[in-house]
This record gives structure tokens, C-alpha cells and sequence, in this order.
């Protein structure tokens, strides 16, 4: 499977209630891949956002959250998150 196949399979949520698990398992069926001990970047630390960070950081990812927002930093600083620049977390 190729990295363009997962374009299809990954849907932007577009609300946050329920949305984490579907991330969760939408990256998680069809790749077969564990998210534990794995980098990832948040983009965004709205409804969906934040949701997304807390699930992955549930199933042992560390997590990076980048937004343009100081306010939504905090926040994700609050929530356990670590908070990057855009440059420095890709």
C-alpha cells in the first residue's frame, strides 16, 4: 500500500464529538500500525484537533501540536501536549 492510498481511507472530521476514535481507527485498520511510541504533529488545536491529540496521546504517541492561535498553545500545554513551531515539529 502506498502513501497516496491513505488519502482515500483518512477522512477530515468535520465535529469532535466521536471523531478521535475514528482517526484512531482510521489510520490503525487498514495500515495495521501501532500509534505507541510513534511522533506525531497535530495541526490545529480546535474541537477536532484536540481530540485527535488526546486520543493518540491515549494510545501512546507523542504528540506535537502546532497552531497559530497562543491561546489554543496553552491550552494544549494544559491538556500534556507539547507545542511547536510549524519548521521546528516537521
Amino acid at each position: 500500500m502506498s502513501t497516496a492510498d491513505f488519502g482515500a481511507v483518512l477522512p477530515v472530521p468535520m465535529s469532535a464529538p466521536g471523531k478521535n476514535r475514528t482517526c484512531a481507527r482510521g489510520f490503525g485498520n487498514p495500515t495495521g500500525l501501532s500509534l505507541y511510541g510513534r511522533e506525531i504533529v497535530v495541526v490545529g488545536f480546535g474541537p477536532v484537533g484536540q481530540g485527535v491529540a488526546l486520543r493518540a496521546r491515549d494510545l501512546g504517541a507523542n504528540d506535537t501540536v502546532v497552531d497559530l492561535d497562543p491561546v489554543r498553545l496553552i491550552q494544549a500545554q494544559h491538556h500534556g501536549c507539547r507545542v511547536a513551531d510549524f519548521d521546528d515539529a516537521v
